[in-house]
């Protein structure tokens, strides 16, 4: 599903005469299915999007998402890109033919900001996908440069503030409240790009640059001082790739994609508010992050190819309390305001770590193109959790209502492991194509052995190994058609029936884990009037749930 440029050199010999041959490309793929969508880098260059495979991709037929990207305001925050009805856990993200996505998580997110300039196309699979995808949702795979005989670079910059941006702020709004609506404050996008050759022939080299920027004013949210508050985020990645021709059968790629993120004012991670204090949101810093691959393709013979590649990529952030809250205040929750005041309910340090292994070998012959291979994703990821003095405050409406005591220190630790292998073949009849196709999946959660200390209101806790809690097997058939209607390859008619699984990941088993937040609520009578609950205001004998 992408475009592969060789180039090769003739010497001039005996020219004895002279045979032109004409003819065109296809307009339509006949051979295959899967309904794909190519966006070549002219594609991307022209496109005024905010350069990232989901604002890109969202602009394809059948493709939705409930988080448009207006110009890069949403700086890559991982938005869900769904079709034909398919689950937002539908998504493979996918490097040079390597999943990416994170089994960490939930199983659709790779936990990681992509560089536009690494790209030389991103290919889109929509519909009938094969046994080698292990989904029918959206599949996205971004082929990177490989630098070349030449040195070639490019630069790209862009760039806006509220100016350049309309108001729709009517006066109708501003008599009901809202007197400032979300806007952009500024957005920038820097990007630069060089490759060329170690040894010519042999070894090349292609690195990219990019640093962008979006901060964006929020809607009727105000600092102390009355100005308006800022969602502020900035990213920076760099990315070095190199390219081994080792002989004219076996070719060598090393990948290694470090990035980094700050953003000063997210919302807090644990209960949905709509409207923050910006002084209640954490500080998010990312201090481990980066893609490394190495990949292997061998031409083994005019027939048979053979591809293996190991992907890593490990994800360490901070969600931090703000530096300006006062080190003696305590989160307050209004729950009929939406809103937090004082400080975070909590601050989260997070840790993940994925590894995939993945191997092929194709056989083509004049009707057949057979595929076999075997995919295994493996990775954890834990969260730890903090809270100021163990507590959170609920006033409805600014009166004093009731506490949560929360039982951290705590936090979770999940681990999985997810194994797929794959035959498929494409097989051509005359002017028809079958694509048949067979899966088998495995999916093995479970909870490590964990502790946590004591804190204010729970003791110290230690728990057992949960080993094998999801054990899934299933075995998944694919089968496909294409029929070039006329034989002239304008017009094609396609379709397919398969079965596919859900994409999951760890988070699956969370609930289960013993270790996870928890709170009691109980009743708070702040009889001093301070807004500060002391243990003798609170009834601990009418208290409900459990730590």
């Amino acid at each position: 599903s992408f475009t592969a440029s060789v180039n090769g050199e003739l010497s001039v010999g005996e020219l004895n005469e002279t045979v032109t041959v004409t003819t065109a490309a296809p307009l339509v793929d006949v051979s295959g299915s899967v309904s794909s969508t190519v966006m070549s880098r002219q594609v991307l260059d022209a496109l005024p999007t905010g350069k990232d495979p989901f604002a890109v991709g969202q602009l394809i037929a059948g493709i939705t998402t409930a988080t448009p990207d207006v110009g890069g305001t949403q700086i890559m925050q991982q938005p869900t890109l769904q079709v034909h009805g398919s689950s937002n856990n539908d998504n493979v993200f996918m490097v040079d033919g390597v999943q990416i996505q994170h089994i960490g998580f939930g199983g659709n997110q790779t936990g990681f900001y992509f560089n536009d300039g690494l790209m030389e196309e991103i290919s889109y699979q929509t519909s009938s996908l094969p046994a080698e995808a292990p989904v029918g949702g959206v599949q996205i795979n971004m082929i990177p440069h490989d630098g070349g005989n030449q040195f070639h670079g490019s630069a790209f910059t862009t760039g806006a503030n509220g100016s350049l941006q309309s108001n729709n702020l009517s006066s109708d709004l501003v008599n009901l409240g809202f007197t400032a609506q979300n806007r952009v404050q500024s957005v920038y996008d820097i990007n630069a790009t060089l490759g060329g050759p170690i040894v010519k022939e042999r070894l090349w080299f292609f690195t990219t640059v990019r640093r962008w920027s979006a901060n964006n004013y929020l809607g009727n949210t105000f600092t102390p001082t009355g100005a308006q508050a800022i969602d502020d985020s900035r990213l920076t990645d760099a990315t070095l790739r190199l390219t081994l021709q080792a002989n004219s059968k076996n070719k060598f790629s090393l990948h290694y994609d470090r990035a980094f993120k700050w953003r000063g004012h997210r919302p807090n991670n644990w209960i949905g508010a709509n409207v923050n204090d910006p002084i209640s949101d954490v500080v998010q810093t990312n201090w481990l992050n980066f893609i490394g691959e190495a990949k292997w393709t061998s031409t083994m013979t005019n027939r048979l190819l053979a591809e293996a590649s190991v992907f890593t990529l490990p994800v360490d952030y901070n969600l931090s309390f703000e530096p300006g809250a006062a080190a003696n205040v305590y989160s307050t929750y209004d729950p009929v305001l939406s809103l937090f005041k004082g400080v975070s309910p909590r601050q989260d340090f997070d840790t993940a770590r994925m590894y995939t292994y993945s191997g092929s070998v194709s056989y083509v012959t004049g009707s057949h193109a057979l595929k076999t291979g075997v995919q295994v994703r493996t990775g954890w990821s834990q969260e730890l959790f903090f809270s100021r003095g163990d507590i959170l405050q609920i006033v409805n409406n600014n009166v004093p209502n009731s506490v949560r005591l929360i039982n951290t220190p705590s936090g979770h630790k999940e681990s999985g492991v997810n194994a797929g292998i794959y035959v498929e073949d494409s097989w051509r009849l005359g002017r028809l194509t079958l694509n048949p196709g067979l899966r088998y999946e495995r999916f093995v959660m479970s909870i490590p052995a964990q502790s946590a200390p004591a804190g204010t209101w729970a003791p110290a806790r230690s728990f057992p190994e949960q080993d094998g809690i999801i054990n899934w097997n299933t075995v998944s058939p694919r089968f496909g058609f294409s029929w070039d209607v006329f034989g002239d390859g304008e017009t094609a008619l396609k379709g397919g029936v398969s079965r596919y699984d859900r994409l999951e990941g760890v988070t699956l088993v969370q609930p289960l884990n013993q270790r996870n937040i928890a709170f009691q609520t109980c009743p708070w009578a702040d009889t001093n009037g301070d807004l500060t609950a002391q243990n003798s205001e609170i009834n601990f004998a009418k208290c409900s749930g459990s730590l």
